[in-house]
């Protein structure tokens, strides 16, 4: 068999070895893999082949001796020491000429290039044999060699496919993205990739640089230029590739945008320390302004554009503050509404964080605003008072308690619900008031709190403000058993002060202060005037008279006459008579009259006491008639004589007279005079009136007409008014015709008329308010009917409506609906005209119908009117965020407008910009010079409003065309050697400026110096000689090498439209000379309180200037008294305090100490500064409280639990608690809170030292007396303060517990005063009823004994004046004392005086009334309010008499006035120019 195949065949199991060499072999390595991309020499395996090996002995052959004798020839061969040995050697009998087995039985592959293919397999046969020293078989196996492929690449970018590069933090050469390979780590793939840039990156649009590469070794992509000159927004993309020798190429597009952060904005830390909430201020504007931003210009920014920040947006965290907001366009942080930091108290501290960012900011600045809101306790306002003070009046009879004013109070700290912390309850009131009457001056200056009150409707309803009601209080006289108690004749027509009573002639007005307080002690103070109305005195229609009396016919209970009056209170008047003969004056009793009677229906009545026939005849007689009421008097005579025969007595017939409304004013009624039957047969009738209404009528004395004195109102149908006409002859006597009359005023109905229809008015369809848009006028003769209009056709007018302005007041107005979602109501574009008719009438439904036309003006949409046109814009100056147009739509209706911008490409430059009717094409970016130039670009803009989406277009056609080029300077770079003791002023070096703009452009450059410190070394001035322009460099300050040794200054030179496409730089190096130092302080004296604490740092400013600045210094404290207590920082300069500073303490530290602090330099010279510091004492503790109880026991340890009970009866003069503090100049004490301190309790300090302005102690007492009937519970705190400026306090907090006592009944008193039961007072009247009647028979009898007065002779009339001279003489000593009043209520200058004068008049008015019976005594009237002795003595009003009185019998002259005064303490009486009594007219 050929040994090939016999191989093979073993190979694959066909064959098998001898069993002896079964376990040889490999060690079960039968394959391995390569890559496909292995090029080198490479150790595929080492084998470890193991060899079967044997040795070859002699051994006995027992077999062999058996036969032999000779054993030492029985031997034979054998093997021996047999096992598996390793193979000594190893070749390759088959395989690859690739694959190699070396010496150290390793399977080799050889170094060769593209070799191998993945996918395929090698057999590589090994045979091993040999062990030496053994007898051994060979080994052989075969190996597979397989071969794998390489794994196709692919890759990403470590940032991303699209990134961001930010100028600030991209240096030139920074990588600023890698390749993220899929590589799979083998040791065999020699395969390199290799990377290749397939497109990009493009030239930047200003500059035209190419600012990245991609590392062709790598694949990194760096910043290949730098980006300082660089802006925003310029974007980038770059293909990469990569490939190895296996797979086509992988690529993939990388996109940059490029931040260039030259505007990182920045602002600045702000704090308002006292800052006062503004609740409640009127008128407030919510816009306000709290901050205004501090941010400085940006120092460097990219030159091409602009020095400024571009637009800058403001963010706020308003940190609790919810009243603040910020305008994201200004940065100022304002107001959006009132501040209102309840119920935080005294302050509360906010912290906003404001954020700050804008278009080319690659980060965002935050900075802090702090705010200290204090609580604003507002004052409170007595709001229903203005400030010149209000009014009313009363009238003087106003007896009964009147509301004269609500007060209303305004506190701004209580206008809103969210004051309150819990709705109803007394702790969630943010402040109460608590108001009261402070004084009542009446015009004299007198203080009658009496006559008012000021009380809370509901007290302990402390929530609401307008409880404060003010009254006059009721007229209650204790003295008087009358009602009304005071005010008539027999109080001398006046009513005692201090009792809530009013007389108009003693006071005619008030001035009432009224102060209300809050809680925390603020107050307003009003006043408010009070006016006295006086009683109108009433006035007599039938008096004076004269009357004649038929003495044949007249007879006893004969009315004779009858007084009519008129009296605006319509009150009824009480009389008072005297009956005289007139000749003599002696009293008569032939009258008797009704003491009292009213103006229409009960007369008073003066009639007959007897049958006359047998009288004196043809005498004359006087009656002095007086009338009073509560406040007036009137007096009058009517003279009556007797006469023994009188002529016929007048009849008249009643009459019916029937009229309308339309009766004219003065149209006579009746005439009376024609109702007489055979008036001829008297000699002078006389006519008179009485009628319910007076007022509308009024007759003739002599003609007897009756004519009306106003238009008649009516009723419908008609109104009867009655009236009684009085006929009387002069000799007719006492005999009277009365002529009952009636009237019919029919009421007339006219027709109500439309005054302004038809008409038009037209209404926009867009009207979102109800509006007044027609007022119906309408016309109607009857003033007091009513007017109603509506529409008759409603239902075709849904949209409008027709209603009174308020009800009663017959003014019809038409207004629109606000439909609101209701489409009937709605007005449209759809139907433009409406007719409403309009119907109106009135009560009895008399009126007319019109029409009134509506047109609706439908909606209009806007319009545009600048666009449609073209523009050139050089974008040299022109640059991002400019505003090449502004368009302002108009639209007739002023709708809110909707703009759309629309753009041909995303690469378009234009934009717009919409701020409510304005839209502003802007420019959204910069357009390049250098690639941009030239191109054209348009926007279209539309506009409409919610009714007409994009209801006009326009177009705006922009070409970008610059006619500038950029500036260069052409000898820079350059480094300049200076000394630094070169002269100021000396030129350093000139900058050749390049331009080739014609003409010469005025060229500026703008530059830094590094260090920026050093900017006012240098200056920089441009030269030009009309054809170039230089840049002169020139030396301002003298140079230290020891300072800097250096400076770098960049340079830019701008044109006036563009700057240069980089900066220059030009390096002075400072050559050096050798210099010594000073220590300096910027403030040598700190002032500190001694509670600093340890570590507070003590900056003075300390600064040691050396020239030579390279050398060290040493900063040290080398003097001072107490040096242990500071220490010195030397790296920042500053003193520490090491120990606690305490005056008081055991060191007896002084109030002022001094250090002495030095300079040190390397070379040993030194300088020194002298540092003071101030200790401030501070009071450190708060005072120090206790209290004591009423009982002498001490409060509780903890003054928090302190509580007392309070009981009902407690008086306001009882210490309730006592408050002591330990302070030795004494405390302040006070209540604080939400009013109920301050309005029931009080504080009285006591001072027990001299000088103290302080108290040591203070009793809590009541404020007022407590009258509950409930208990209540009261939560106060007493605030104790110090006299230190700012004042340490404590407070107290007391629980007071008030106990009400239920009421019990009262027993009754028995009384032991006579006139204290009705019993008594009865027997007391019958006493003097017959006391009276005793008197006046004693009177009789003298009388009748011939003991008469004697009279003057009848030639001269005794006047009534001298009668009563003498009735009053007696008076004598009184009216003495009273003038001797007189004279010292002049002479009184002080108030006490006043009051003591005051009262001895009270006591003495009750005497000034006197029997009426008599007749002879002048009554007391009222005073004058023009008197200067009326304020607190009134005098009586006069009594006025008709001059029919003769003058022999009036009052005569000064003396007898004199007399009568003197006597009476009355003024005399004035008569009226009346006729005569006694002058008859025959």
């Amino acid at each position: 068999m050929d040994w090939k195949i016999c191989f093979m065949l073993c190979l694959v199991g066909i064959i098998t070895l001898p069993n002896d060499t079964d376990s040889a072999g490999f060690s079960n390595v039968d394959s391995v893999s390569i890559h496909e991309n292995l090029d080198r020499a490479e150790t595929m395996v080492t084998l470890s082949p193991t060899c079967y090996s044997w040795t070859t002995c002699r051994v006995l052959d027992n077999d062999c001796c058996t036969r032999d004798s000779g054993c030492q020839s029985c031997y034979k061969n054998e093997n021996c020491d047999h096992e598996y040995r390793t193979c000594s050697s190893c070749s390759k009998t088959f395989g690859d000429a690739m694959f190699v087995v070396n010496a150290n039985k390793q399977i080799n592959k050889s170094e060769c290039v593209d070799c191998l293919s993945g996918g395929t397999y090698y057999n590589v046969t090994v045979e091993c044999s040999g062990v030496a020293g053994y007898s051994s078989n060979p080994v052989s196996q075969t190996i597979r060699v397989s071969v794998y492929s390489d794994t196709e690449q692919s890759f990403t970018f470590s940032g991303g496919d699209s990134i961001n590069v930010f100028q600030n933090s991209s240096g030139e050469g920074s990588v600023i993205a890698t390749l993220n390979v899929n590589y799979i780590e083998n040791s065999q793939d020699e395969d390199r990739l290799t990377y290749r840039l397939e497109s990009g990156p493009g030239p930047a649009w200003i500059t035209g640089h190419t600012l990245f590469a991609m590392n062709p070794s790598n694949g990194h992509i760096s910043v290949r230029k730098s980006l300082a000159d660089e802006f925003s927004y310029d974007a980038f993309n770059m293909t990469v590739c990569i490939k190895d020798r296996r797979h086509p190429d992988y690529c993939r597009t990388l996109h940059i945008t490029l931040w260039a952060c030259f505007q990182t904005p920045n602002c600045t830390d702000q704090n308002i320390p006292e800052l006062w909430d503004t609740h409640g201020i009127a008128g407030h504007s919510d816009n306000t302004s709290l901050f205004q931003m501090i941010y400085p210009e940006p120092t460097y920014h990219f030159p091409n554009f602009r020095n400024t920040w571009s637009k800058l947006t403001w963010t706020l965290d308003n940190g609790g503050f919810v009243e603040a907001d910020i305008d994201s366009d200004t940065g100022d942080i304002y107001l959006t509404r009132n501040i209102s930091i309840w119920p935080a108290w005294p302050s509360k501290h906010y912290t906003m964080t404001v954020t700050v960012a804008n278009s080319e900011s690659c980060y965002t600045t935050t900075c802090q605003m702090d705010v200290e809101v204090f609580y604003t306790n507002w004052p409170p306002t007595i709001c229903s008072i203005n400030g010149t003070g209000s009014h009313t009046s009363l009238h003087e009879d106003t007896d009964s308690e009147t509301l004269l004013h609500e007060l209303q109070v305004c506190d701004y700290n209580y206008d809103r619900p969210s004051d309150l912390l819990e709705v109803g309850k007394v702790n969630g009131i943010e402040d109460n008031s608590t108001c009261w009457i402070e004084h009542v001056y009446d015009q004299w200056g007198e203080n009658d709190m009496e006559l008012f009150t000021l009380r809370e409707d509901d007290p302990s309803y402390t929530n609401k403000w307008d409880s404060y009601r003010l009254y006059k209080k009721e007229c209650i006289v204790p003295s008087s058993p009358y009602k009304p108690p005071c005010g008539y004749k027999r109080e001398n027509y006046t009513c005692p002060k201090h009792m809530g009573c009013m007389t108009h002639n003693v006071t005619q007005s008030y001035s009432v202060s009224i102060i209300c307080r809050d809680g925390y002690g603020e107050s307003d103070n009003r006043n408010f005037t009070f006016n006295v109305n006086s009683n109108q005195a009433p006035t007599y229609l039938n008096l004076p008279n004269e009357i004649i009396v038929d003495m044949n016919a007249a007879s006893e209970h004969d009315i004779i006459f009858s007084t009519l009056y008129r009296d605006a209170e319509n009150e009824n008047l009480t009389y008072e008579y005297s009956f005289t003969k007139a000749d003599d004056l002696s009293s008569v009793g032939y009258f008797k009259a009704d003491p009292s009677g009213n103006y229409f229906d009960s007369l008073g009545n003066i009639t007959l006491t007897q049958f006359l026939k047998y009288e004196p005849k043809n005498s004359t007689y006087l009656i002095h008639i007086c009338g009073h009421e509560r406040r007036n008097e009137i007096c009058e005579y009517l003279t009556v004589h007797f006469h023994d025969n009188c002529g016929p007595s007048p009849s008249c017939t009643s009459h019916t007279f029937p009229t309308n409304t339309e009766l004219t004013p003065g149209t006579q009624l009746f005439d009376v005079s024609s109702l007489v039957t055979d008036p001829s047969s008297f000699t002078s009738l006389q006519y008179s009136l009485t009628a319910k209404n007076m007022d509308l009528f009024q007759i003739d004395a002599t003609s007897g007409a009756i004519t009306t004195t106003q238009t008649l109102p009516a009723s419908y149908p008609s109104t009867t008014y009655s009236l009684n006409a009085f006929v009387t002859d002069k000799l007719s006597c006492t005999a009277y015709a009365v002529c009952p009359l009636t009237l019919v005023v029919n009421y007339i109905n006219y027709d109500l008329t439309i005054t302004n229809l038809p008409d038009s008015v037209n209404i926009h369809e867009d009207e979102k308010t109800e509006l007044t848009l027609f007022t119906v006028q309408t016309t109607d003769n009857n003033t007091d009917d009513s007017v109603t209009c509506l529409i008759t056709n409603e239902e075709d007018n849904k949209p409008f409506f027709i209603e009174e302005t308020y009800s009663g007041s017959d003014v019809w107005v038409v207004k629109n609906y606000v439909a609101g979602t209701n489409e009937e109501r709605q007005l449209s574009a759809i139907k433009q005209t409406y007719t409403l008719n309009i119907d109106c009438h009135d009560t009895f439904g008399a009126g007319e119908s019109k029409n009134l036309t509506i047109t609706v003006t439908p909606n209009e949409g806007p319009t545009l009117t600048t666009l449609n046109t073209g523009v050139v814009i050089d974008q040299s100056v022109v640059f991002s965020g400019a505003v090449l147009l502004t368009e302002t739509a108009t639209d007739p209706e002023r709708d809110t407008l909707n703009y759309t911008c629309t753009v041909s490409d995303t690469n378009n430059p234009l934009t717009c910009a919409i701020d409510g009717s304005l839209v502003e094409i802007k420019l959204r970016r910069n357009v390049s010079i250098v690639t941009e130039n030239g191109r054209s670009d348009s926007i279209e803009v539309c506009v409409g409003d919610a009714k007409h989406p994009n209801h006009y277009c326009a177009h705006l056609n922009v070409t970008f065309n610059t006619t500038h080029t950029h500036p260069t300077i052409t000898n820079l770079p350059f480094i300049q050697d200076v000394n630094e003791n070169a002269a100021v002023g000396l030129t350093l070096f000139t900058l050749t400026i390049g331009d080739v703009d014609v003409p010469l452009e005025t060229h500026t450059i703008q530059w830094s110096v590094s260090p920026a410190t050093a900017t006012s070394y240098f200056n920089v001035e441009v030269q030009s000689d009309g054809d170039t322009s230089t840049g002169v460099v020139t030396l301002l300050r003298s140079l230290d090498f020891e300072s800097l040794s250096k400076y770098t200054l960049t340079f830019t030179v701008n044109d006036g439209y563009l700057s240069s496409l980089q900066s220059y730089i030009l390096v002075l190096n400072v050559t050096n000379v050798n210099e010594g130092n000073t220590i300096t302080a910027t403030k040598t004296s700190i002032t500190f309180k001694e509670t600093a604490k340890v570590g507070r740092i003590f900056d003075f400013g300390l600064q040691c200037l050396d020239e030579d600045h390279e050398e060290a210094l040493t900063f040290s404290i080398i003097g001072g008294n107490h040096m242990d207590y500071f220490v010195l920082n030397t790296t920042n300069r500053k003193i520490y305090l090491a120990k606690e500073w305490d005056l008081e303490g055991s060191d007896n530290l002084p109030s002022t100490d001094s250090l002495t602090v030095q300079c040190e330099d390397a070379g040993g010279l030194s300088s020194t500064v002298e540092l003071t510091f101030n200790i401030v004492d501070v009071n450190e503790h708060p005072p120090s409280v206790a209290c004591t109880l009423p009982n002498g026991n001490t409060c509780p340890s903890t003054l928090s639990e302190m509580k007392f009970e309070l009981k009902s009866d407690s008086s306001i003069t009882d210490s309730l608690l006592t408050v002591t503090c330990a302070e030795p100049d004494g405390c302040n004490f006070d209540c604080v809170g939400n009013g109920l301190c301050k309005k029931y309790f009080r504080l009285v300090p006591k001072t027990t030292r001299k000088r103290s302005t302080g108290a040591s102690s203070a009793d809590l007492k009541l404020k007022q007396e407590l009258d509950f009937n409930y208990n209540k519970e009261f939560v106060i705190t007493i605030k104790i303060s110090d006299l230190n400026d700012p004042p340490k306090f404590t407070g107290v907090s007391l629980l007071i517990n008030y106990t009400a006592t239920p009421p019990s009944p009262t027993p009754a008193v028995t009384s032991n005063c006579v006139t204290c039961s009705s019993q008594g007072r009865v027997l007391v009247g019958v006493l003097t009823v017959e006391c009276i009647i005793a008197g006046l028979l004693v009177l009789h009898l003298v009388y009748h004994f011939g003991i008469r007065p004697r009279f003057r002779s009848q030639k001269t009339l005794v006047s009534p004046a001298n009668i009563r001279r003498r009735a009053l003489s007696n008076n004598g000593a009184k009216n003495a004392t009273l003038n001797q009043r007189s004279s010292q209520i002049k002479a009184e200058t002080t108030f006490s005086q006043r009051m003591e004068r005051k009262t001895a008049y009270e006591s003495s008015s009750s005497d000034s009334d006197s029997d009426s019976s008599s007749g002879t005594e002048v009554m007391a009237a009222r005073p004058s309010p023009g008197r200067d002795n009326s304020r607190n003595n009134p005098v009586p009003f006069r009594p006025v008499y008709s001059s029919s009185v003769p003058s022999n019998r009036r009052f005569n002259g000064n003396e007898t006035s004199a007399r009568l005064q003197s006597s009476t303490g009355l003024p005399p009486p004035v008569y009226s120019t009346a006729r005569l009594p006694g002058q008859l007219e025959m």
